[in-house]
């Protein structure tokens, strides 16, 4: 991954962290909204 990806997935890692939302709950929502799936590659790739 590497440059913009590891950078996007950093900050959706701690938008959910500031969120009153799991990162366990948080990121399935990424990946249901980009790929109408549960579970990705690391959602700083999409």
């Amino acid at each position: 991954m590497g440059g913009w990806g590891e950078a996007l997935q950093t900050e959706i890692f701690s938008t959910a962290k500031a969120l009153p939302i799991a990162p366990n709950l948080a990121f399935p929502a990424v990946y249901y909204a980009f790929l109408g799936k549960e579970r990705g590659p690391k959602a700083g790739a999409l």
